[in-house]
């Protein structure tokens, strides 16, 4: 199966690209990116064609197409993979305002072309095991949730509004409210939230508080921020505290680690193993797209998300006022 990579700016790109070499019968072909040496750093991995333009990217030959750029230029290039036929995985967020995930799904679907969003958090096998625990009952009726979703500051253009359509709310807010549509099969209702700039000397928040409120009743709360300094010993997090009627659950994604201590970085850090989700929602990509079958996790998905992050801003804009969480039509 061949691959096209349109956009190399994203930080997963290059792991993208390490998890399709170890994939069976799949290789990342051609590469585009407005900046040629991004391209080519991609390329140079994979042993792929570098092209000057989405569209000439897209030949015949190519199956299925990945997105890797900055959050701002989604739009084009989904269009670009559409306008050609190609099935498309977009990096998240979907788009940086409702409006355009609304269009990009929309595009899509007229153009008879899937759009996953990557959201691989949803293949850790820590998700897989919560998720047995609650369709079993286990927790009863849970009532409400404790999560974070801590993180570096990644730099670049994540921290530009123009590039990034925000910063840590836009980049660390979807992931968890993916996972928690995905676990409890619920949508969120309304947010409250807060942001700030308090770690970093960037133009866009760096911190922030979200409450929301999910159409089951549940309760969530989320600390999305950028509060994992260079000293900090790993980038960051994804945990959940899921409180039900008959008992709780303690999610920690990336607790993996094995102490590292280095005389000559000087340094002491947690070294990750254990499962790699990105290689597994690339597997699941593929293999559905080869298998003609609907891929896992949808454009739709990826506008649920984009609503949500629009209501904490608009919340966060008006000192922390509720904002009710328009869904947008498909």
């Amino acid at each position: 199966m061949k691959l096209a990579m349109l956009g190399a700016a994203h930080v997963h790109a290059s792991g993208y690209a390490q998890a399709c070499k170890g994939l069976p019968d799949v290789a990342i072909v051609a590469v585009y990116d407005v900046d040629p040496q991004k391209a080519r750093e991609i390329a140079d991995m994979c042993g792929a064609t570098v092209f000057d333009s989405a569209a000439a990217c897209l030949g015949p030959e190519i199956d299925a197409v990945l997105i890797c750029s900055e959050n701002s230029r989604h739009g084009e290039l989904v269009g670009a993979a559409a306008a050609a036929g190609k099935p498309v995985l977009c990096e998240k967020p979907l788009a940086t305002t409702v409006a355009e995930a609304q269009a990009l799904v929309q595009i899509c679907a007229e153009a008879g072309v899937q759009l996953m969003t990557a959201f691989p958090c949803r293949y850790h096998p820590t998700i897989e095991r919560t998720r047995a625990h609650l369709e079993a009952g286990r927790l009863g009726e849970v009532l409400a949730v404790r999560a974070t979703n801590h993180g570096q500051m990644p730099g670049g253009w994540f921290a530009d509004p123009v590039l990034a359509g925000g910063g840590a709310l836009m980049d660390h807010t979807v992931h968890v409210v993916d996972l928690l549509r995905y676990l409890l099969g619920a949508e969120f209702d309304s947010v409250y939230a807060l942001s700030a700039r308090r770690f970093h000397d960037v133009p866009t928040e760096d911190s922030g508080m979200l409450s929301m409120k999910m159409d089951s009743g549940v309760i969530v709360t989320l600390d999305p921020s950028w509060s994992r300094l260079a000293s900090y010993p790993t980038w960051g997090n994804v945990t959940m505290e899921l409180v039900g009627t008959e008992g709780s659950l303690a999610v920690d994604m990336f607790s993996q680690n094995v102490d590292v201590f280095s005389n000559v970085a000087k340094s002491f850090e947690w070294s990750a193993y254990g499962s790699d989700m990105n290689a597994l929602m690339l597997a699941d990509f593929t293999r559905r797209v080869q298998a003609g079958e609907a891929v896992a996790i949808t454009g739709v998905d990826g506008l649920r998300a984009t609503e949500v992050v629009a209501a904490a801003y608009a919340s966060a804009a008006s000192g922390g006022t509720e904002v009710v969480v328009r869904h947008a039509g498909v």
